[in-house]
């Protein structure tokens, strides 16, 4: 027909429909034909058909004319990548990616939650191991009681045996094997004490370390193994009571 169209103009069709246009519809030309708010990003505009002078929307022509107007102002400020479909497209896969990283900062945060439950559940551990201490002391306390006789104390027993095993002149001799002998016992302890619980805690246990402590080769160049082993049941059962 000799009609060359204008890029990035607005154009109502007046013909007949057809199967490319409908009668009364208005579109946009940059380099084809697109219904109004069909180009572009978001979400499309109401399609305006005028019926007389007015739109099937109860709009005047006028206003209809306004519309294209501020639509075409407003899609002039817009990034030119958004008014571009392949553009629009890659510009909304982007901001996919931010929202799959707010996920994955979501996860972390999740994560950083359970690493303060198990910081949690140690604490609960720590808990549980001033319990077993408690058991223990008071286990200890217990047969301490059984083997102590009446109207004696545990300090006034271990200066008893130690008189006994302790055969050194000298004080100073004296001290200083009663010091070494008692380090023994401390560090043995200590070792053995993380195999222990309030209940298997018993007599016949200590009775059994002390034995084996005794016949450790240090030990046995101590001649007096009976008075030494009393003695060691007794100092077990005083560390192990004032466990904290």
């Amino acid at each position: 027909s000799g009609f060359t169209p204008v890029a990035n103009t607005y154009y109502r069709h007046t013909g007949a429909t057809t199967d490319t246009f409908i009668q009364g519809v208005i579109y946009l030309y940059d380099t084809a034909y697109h219904k109004l708010g069909e180009s572009g990003g978001g979400t499309p505009l109401n399609e305006y058909t005028y019926t007389g002078d007015k739109t099937n929307n109860g709009i005047t022509r006028a206003q209809a004319n306004t519309l294209a107007r501020i639509l075409a102002n407003a899609k002039s400020r817009l990034p030119f990548f958004y008014t571009i479909p392949i553009l629009s497209w890659l510009v909304s896969l982007f901001n996919g990616k931010k929202k799959n990283k707010t996920k994955k900062t979501q996860q972390k945060l999740i994560t950083a939650d359970e690493i303060f439950e198990q910081e949690d559940d140690e604490t609960v551990s720590k808990t549980k191991k001033i319990t077993k201490t408690e058991s223990l002391a008071a286990a200890a306390n217990e047969i301490t009681k059984e083997l102590i006789p009446e109207g004696s104390s545990l300090d006034r027993e271990l200066d008893f045996l130690t008189r006994q095993w302790n055969k050194m002149i000298s004080k100073e001799a004296y001290r200083n094997l009663t010091d070494d002998v008692n380090s023994l016992i401390r560090d043995y302890t200590r070792r053995v004490v993380k195999t222990l619980s309030g209940t298997s805690f018993t007599k016949e246990r200590v009775e059994n370390l002390a034995k084996t402590l005794v016949n450790t080769p240090n030990m046995k160049k101590i001649k007096e193994e009976k008075a030494l082993t009393e003695y060691v049941i007794l100092y077990i059962l005083r560390l192990v009571s004032n466990f904290q």
